[in-house]
């Protein structure tokens, strides 16, 4: 941590303080004894004094850490540098406002990320998840990355991350899946000199509209070649299909269409689309797809407005066929 409490109350920066004063520090958190901790490759922060379970700091703080949180203070100008919620018993990394910063370097169990972000929620705060380097994706998208997602119907999926030895914070767009690729993306970098928190907010996504190839033939093929090696979600899709009286390799050819929704789905989309097939109102469609739905991992996203934009596209996809 960065900033501690003196007997008094009094809240201090681990930066502005000396050894030599012999001052006791406690957490704002726990109210246990913390010490200074001052050398020449950390930055100066505070630590428990002993093994204790806090709730709101953990001990271990990465060099990129200290600097990308102390780096977040500055950005926001009059933030508040790990600002204590005791209502919530949580402490965001900075508190701009009702926007709580969190700069994540380490692995984060989903359940506990679902639970400090729908905690923020609950008390009307907004997250803002940046991700450090060792989380950014450098393949597949991780269930840490993806729950960090939101989006926007015209700008499509989007996280943040940060870079530290840049400072800079990094918006990934126009991210989406593909049958024959990991998931793709742009970035757009922001330098906190540069740009204020909300010149960030503002400032429209600049999107290249990169498109990779996406053939039908294809992607049948992948398809066929998961099921001859028994790939188990996919026999698993296959089950659900032919329970609605279909073949995953012989569903209309609008199904195999390439989709922003793919992220969300993978190829568990084709039974959405196939769905749609067999039933005649979104209240019926629904019925049949929740439960296959039910494990919806996308905090800032509502599940509602992607099954609303998924029923559309399909409605949108089959017209185009038959018209």
């Amino acid at each position: 941590m960065l900033i501690a409490q003196t007997k008094l109350g009094e809240r201090k920066l681990a930066s502005a303080c000396f050894k030599k004063e012999k001052e006791q520090y406690f957490c704002p958190s726990c109210q246990k004894e913390v010490l200074l901790k001052k050398g020449s490759v950390k930055r100066a922060h505070f630590a428990h004094r002993h093994l204790t379970t806090c709730a709101a700091f953990s001990e271990g703080e990465t060099v990129e850490h200290l600097a990308g949180k102390f780096l977040l203070a500055e950005w926001t100008k009059n933030g508040e540098l790990e600002a204590y919620l005791p209502e919530l018993k949580q402490r965001p990394d900075v508190r701009w406002g009702q926007i709580a910063f969190e700069f994540q370097c380490s692995p984060l169990p989903l359940e506990r990320f679902l639970e400090r972000t729908m905690n923020y929620q609950k008390h009307d705060y907004v997250p803002w998840w940046l991700l450090g380097q060792a989380l950014l994706p450098k393949g597949a998208f991780s269930q840490l990355v993806k729950a960090c997602c939101f989006y926007h119907s015209k700008d499509g999926i989007q996280f943040w991350g940060m870079d530290v030895k840049s400072e800079a914070i990094l918006l990934y767009h126009q991210i989406a899946w593909h049958f024959a690729y990991p998931v793709y993306y742009e970035i757009q970098r922001f330098d906190l000199c540069k740009y204020s928190v909300r010149e960030v907010l503002a400032t429209p996504v600049l999107a290249k509209k990169r498109v990779l190839p996406w053939q039908i033939s294809h992607f049948k093929q992948v398809l066929t070649k998961k099921l001859y090696y028994q790939n188990p979600t996919i026999l698993k899709l296959q089950t659900k299909i032919y329970e609605l009286g279909g073949h995953l390799l012989y569903l209309p050819e609008w199904c195999y269409r390439n989709s922003r929704y793919f992220f969300f789905f993978e190829e568990e989309l084709l039974y959405l689309r196939y769905a749609y097939c067999q039933t005649e109102s979104f209240v019926a469609w629904k019925e049949i797809v929740n439960p296959f739905v039910k494990s919806w991992s996308y905090p800032f996203i509502p599940l509602e407005k992607i099954l609303t934009e998924v029923y559309a596209e399909c409605a949108s996809l089959q017209k185009i066929i038959f018209f």
